[in-house]
């Protein structure tokens, strides 16, 4: 069972620009879809339809922004390329926290995933 990102959640008050800078860091390949609840902007990567029911899990990157994963439906995985999804997310929360956090990230700013190697 692999997951897959279905959402990026990012709570206001930050300005719908702002947050869609921040969910366009893990949501590269295709236009932002997005509501707007009360507290915050949903970006949706894939349908919530398309994902097997109880299998959500939600992951917070820091205070502004939560991801969530689910398990594609029988038949659904052909919609996600091929490559190493789980590698890829996680450089991208790393990238993500480097830009947005560098010092709870506990790297100076402006250092690549090289140098963190």
């Amino acid at each position: 069972m692999s997951y897959t990102l279905h959402a990026v959640i990012v709570k206001k008050p930050i300005e719908l620009n702002q947050a869609k800078k921040k969910a366009k860091h893990f949501i590269t390949d295709k236009p932002l879809k997005y509501r707007e609840t009360n507290s915050s902007y949903r970006f949706e990567n894939y349908p919530k339809g398309e994902f097997e029911t109880k299998t959500f899990k939600t992951k917070k990157i820091n205070d502004d922004v939560s991801l969530i994963f689910g398990t594609h439906k029988e038949g659904k995985d052909e919609l996600i390329e091929g490559g190493n999804i789980l590698d890829d997310m996680i450089n991208k929360i790393g990238d993500f926290l480097l830009k947005y956090n560098p010092i709870t990230y506990g790297v100076k700013s402006g250092m690549s995933r090289a140098q963190r190697k």
